[in-house]
Protein backbone atom coordinates (compact mmCIF):
# COMPACT_ATOMS: atom_id res chain seq x y z
CA UNK A 1 0.00 0.00 0.00
CA UNK A 2 2.85 2.38 0.77
CA UNK A 3 3.28 4.93 -1.98
CA UNK A 4 0.09 3.83 -3.74
CA UNK A 5 -2.87 4.42 -1.46
CA UNK A 6 -1.61 7.88 -0.50
CA UNK A 7 -2.21 9.06 -4.07
CA UNK A 8 -5.93 8.46 -3.78
CA UNK A 9 -6.93 8.69 -0.12
CA UNK A 10 -7.87 12.37 -0.33
CA UNK A 11 -10.35 11.85 -3.18
CA UNK A 12 -11.57 8.28 -2.69
CA UNK A 13 -13.10 6.20 0.04
CA UNK A 14 -10.77 3.23 0.44
CA UNK A 15 -11.45 0.14 2.55
CA UNK A 16 -8.40 -2.00 3.35
CA UNK A 17 -8.70 -5.62 4.47
CA UNK A 18 -5.62 -7.49 5.67
CA UNK A 19 -5.43 -11.29 5.67
CA UNK A 20 -3.00 -13.93 6.85
CA UNK A 21 0.13 -14.11 4.71
CA UNK A 22 0.22 -17.54 3.09
CA UNK A 23 3.96 -17.99 3.52
CA UNK A 24 3.99 -16.98 7.19
CA UNK A 25 1.00 -19.15 8.05
CA UNK A 26 2.70 -22.11 6.42
CA UNK A 27 5.60 -21.70 8.83
CA UNK A 28 3.45 -21.40 11.94
CA UNK A 29 0.79 -24.03 11.18
CA UNK A 30 2.79 -27.22 10.79
CA UNK A 31 -0.09 -29.73 10.58
CA UNK A 32 -2.51 -30.20 7.71
CA UNK A 33 -5.46 -29.65 10.06
CA UNK A 34 -3.95 -26.42 11.34
CA UNK A 35 -3.36 -25.18 7.81
CA UNK A 36 -6.87 -26.07 6.69
CA UNK A 37 -8.49 -24.39 9.70
CA UNK A 38 -6.44 -21.19 9.31
CA UNK A 39 -7.05 -20.75 5.61
CA UNK A 40 -10.67 -21.92 5.55
CA UNK A 41 -11.52 -19.16 8.03
CA UNK A 42 -9.48 -16.62 6.08
CA UNK A 43 -11.11 -17.49 2.75
CA UNK A 44 -14.61 -17.35 4.21
CA UNK A 45 -13.85 -13.91 5.61
CA UNK A 46 -12.44 -12.78 2.25
CA UNK A 47 -15.53 -13.84 0.32
CA UNK A 48 -17.89 -12.30 2.88
CA UNK A 49 -16.06 -8.96 2.95
CA UNK A 50 -15.67 -8.72 -0.84
CA UNK A 51 -19.40 -9.30 -1.40
CA UNK A 52 -20.23 -6.82 1.36
CA UNK A 53 -18.07 -4.20 -0.38
CA UNK A 54 -19.85 -4.89 -3.66
CA UNK A 55 -23.27 -4.47 -2.05
CA UNK A 56 -22.10 -1.26 -0.36
CA UNK A 57 -21.34 0.31 -3.74
CA UNK A 58 -17.60 -0.28 -4.14
CA UNK A 59 -16.58 0.39 -7.75
CA UNK A 60 -13.24 -1.45 -7.83
CA UNK A 61 -11.83 -4.27 -5.69
CA UNK A 62 -8.08 -4.90 -5.84
CA UNK A 63 -6.69 -8.25 -4.69
CA UNK A 64 -3.00 -7.89 -3.83
CA UNK A 65 -1.75 -10.47 -4.25
CA UNK A 66 -3.99 -12.91 -6.06
CA UNK A 67 -1.04 -15.34 -5.98
CA UNK A 68 -1.42 -15.49 -2.18
CA UNK A 69 -5.19 -15.96 -2.47
CA UNK A 70 -4.66 -18.97 -4.75
CA UNK A 71 -2.20 -20.45 -2.26
CA UNK A 72 -4.70 -19.86 0.55
CA UNK A 73 -7.40 -21.77 -1.35
CA UNK A 74 -5.03 -24.71 -1.81
CA UNK A 75 -3.94 -24.69 1.84
CA UNK A 76 -7.58 -24.60 2.99
CA UNK A 77 -8.39 -27.67 0.90
CA UNK A 78 -5.21 -29.74 1.14
CA UNK A 79 -3.21 -28.47 4.08
CA UNK A 80 0.48 -28.53 3.27
CA UNK A 81 0.09 -30.95 0.32
CA UNK A 82 2.52 -29.71 -2.30
CA UNK A 83 1.22 -31.68 -5.30
CA UNK A 84 -2.52 -32.35 -5.17
CA UNK A 85 -3.94 -34.69 -7.81
CA UNK A 86 -5.93 -33.61 -10.85
CA UNK A 87 -9.29 -34.14 -9.13
CA UNK A 88 -8.19 -31.98 -6.21
CA UNK A 89 -6.86 -29.29 -8.55
CA UNK A 90 -10.27 -29.14 -10.24
CA UNK A 91 -11.85 -28.68 -6.82
CA UNK A 92 -9.40 -25.89 -6.00
CA UNK A 93 -10.06 -24.21 -9.37
CA UNK A 94 -13.80 -24.07 -8.63
CA UNK A 95 -13.21 -22.79 -5.11
CA UNK A 96 -10.90 -20.07 -6.46
CA UNK A 97 -13.28 -18.94 -9.19
CA UNK A 98 -16.50 -18.79 -7.20
CA UNK A 99 -15.89 -15.59 -5.18
CA UNK A 100 -14.26 -13.85 -8.17
CA UNK A 101 -17.26 -14.62 -10.38
CA UNK A 102 -19.61 -13.43 -7.62
CA UNK A 103 -17.85 -10.07 -7.43
CA UNK A 104 -17.86 -9.68 -11.21
CA UNK A 105 -21.58 -10.56 -11.30
CA UNK A 106 -22.17 -7.68 -8.87
CA UNK A 107 -20.87 -5.26 -11.56
CA UNK A 108 -17.71 -4.40 -9.63
CA UNK A 109 -14.36 -3.97 -11.36
CA UNK A 110 -11.86 -6.54 -10.08
CA UNK A 111 -8.08 -6.12 -10.33
CA UNK A 112 -6.05 -9.27 -9.57
CA UNK A 113 -2.36 -8.53 -8.98
CA UNK A 114 -0.11 -11.58 -9.37
CA UNK A 115 3.54 -12.33 -8.84
CA UNK A 116 5.51 -13.70 -11.75
CA UNK A 117 8.45 -16.06 -12.03
CA UNK A 118 11.08 -17.03 -14.55
CA UNK A 119 10.12 -19.58 -17.17
CA UNK A 120 12.61 -22.44 -17.60
CA UNK A 121 13.12 -24.52 -20.73
CA UNK A 122 14.95 -27.75 -21.56
CA UNK A 123 18.28 -27.46 -23.34
CA UNK A 124 18.05 -30.94 -24.87
CA UNK A 125 21.08 -31.98 -22.81
CA UNK A 126 21.41 -34.04 -19.63
CA UNK A 127 23.84 -33.86 -16.71
CA UNK A 128 26.08 -36.64 -15.38
CA UNK A 129 23.07 -38.11 -13.53
CA UNK A 130 21.06 -38.21 -16.77
CA UNK A 131 18.73 -35.44 -15.60
CA UNK A 132 17.59 -32.83 -18.16
CA UNK A 133 19.56 -29.57 -18.04
CA UNK A 134 17.27 -26.55 -18.00
CA UNK A 135 17.90 -22.83 -18.45
CA UNK A 136 15.88 -19.59 -18.10
CA UNK A 137 13.99 -18.79 -21.31
CA UNK A 138 14.05 -15.04 -20.67
CA UNK A 139 10.26 -14.97 -20.37
CA UNK A 140 8.18 -14.46 -17.22
CA UNK A 141 5.11 -16.47 -16.19
CA UNK A 142 2.23 -15.47 -13.91
CA UNK A 143 2.16 -17.42 -10.63
CA UNK A 144 -1.30 -18.59 -9.60
CA UNK A 145 -4.39 -20.42 -10.78
CA UNK A 146 -4.08 -21.47 -14.42
CA UNK A 147 -7.83 -20.88 -14.93
CA UNK A 148 -7.61 -17.17 -14.11
CA UNK A 149 -7.32 -16.11 -17.76
CA UNK A 150 -10.83 -17.47 -18.39
CA UNK A 151 -12.30 -15.21 -15.68
CA UNK A 152 -10.83 -11.89 -16.76
CA UNK A 153 -11.27 -9.48 -19.68
CA UNK A 154 -7.81 -7.91 -19.63
CA UNK A 155 -4.39 -9.40 -18.93
CA UNK A 156 -1.46 -7.01 -18.50
CA UNK A 157 2.11 -7.02 -17.28
CA UNK A 158 3.17 -4.02 -15.22
CA UNK A 159 6.71 -2.77 -14.62
CA UNK A 160 7.59 0.08 -12.29
CA UNK A 161 9.69 2.79 -13.97
CA UNK A 162 10.67 5.24 -11.25
CA UNK A 163 7.39 6.56 -9.88
CA UNK A 164 5.41 5.53 -12.99
CA UNK A 165 4.36 2.21 -14.50
CA UNK A 166 4.81 0.68 -17.92
CA UNK A 167 2.02 -1.65 -19.00
CA UNK A 168 2.19 -4.37 -21.62
CA UNK A 169 -1.30 -5.35 -22.75
CA UNK A 170 -1.11 -9.11 -23.24
CA UNK A 171 -4.80 -9.58 -24.04
CA UNK A 172 -7.76 -7.19 -24.00
CA UNK A 173 -10.82 -9.24 -24.96
CA UNK A 174 -13.08 -6.19 -25.43
CA UNK A 175 -10.41 -4.12 -27.22
CA UNK A 176 -8.18 -6.60 -29.10
CA UNK A 177 -6.62 -3.84 -31.19
CA UNK A 178 -4.40 -3.09 -28.16
CA UNK A 179 -3.08 -6.66 -27.77
CA UNK A 180 0.73 -6.64 -27.61
CA UNK A 181 0.93 -2.86 -27.14
CA UNK A 182 3.16 -1.39 -24.40
CA UNK A 183 2.22 1.99 -22.89
CA UNK A 184 3.23 4.34 -20.11
CA UNK A 185 -0.10 5.88 -19.08
CA UNK A 186 -1.94 6.63 -15.88
CA UNK A 187 -4.16 3.74 -14.87
CA UNK A 188 -7.57 5.45 -15.40
CA UNK A 189 -6.69 6.32 -19.01
CA UNK A 190 -5.35 2.86 -19.70
CA UNK A 191 -8.35 1.16 -18.09
CA UNK A 192 -10.77 3.23 -20.17
CA UNK A 193 -8.99 2.10 -23.33
CA UNK A 194 -8.97 -1.65 -22.63
CA UNK A 195 -12.44 -1.67 -21.00
CA UNK A 196 -14.38 0.65 -23.34
CA UNK A 197 -17.80 -0.57 -22.14
CA UNK A 198 -17.11 0.57 -18.57
CA UNK A 199 -18.04 4.14 -17.66
CA UNK A 200 -14.74 6.04 -17.48
CA UNK A 201 -15.83 7.61 -14.19
CA UNK A 202 -15.42 4.21 -12.55
CA UNK A 203 -11.66 4.55 -12.82
CA UNK A 204 -11.27 8.20 -11.75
Amino acid sequence: LDGVIQKFEQVKQIAVARYVDAGEAQKTRKTDDGMKTTFTAQNQRFEKEMLALAKAGARTIVVDKATDLWEAVRFALFGAAAHPGEYQRAQANMEWGRPIRSIIAANVNVVLIHEDEAEWEDTGQVDDKNKPIRRPSGRRLRKGNEKTDYLIDVKMRAERIGSAFRYEIVEAKKAPEFNGVTMELDFPTLASMVKPLVDGKAWV
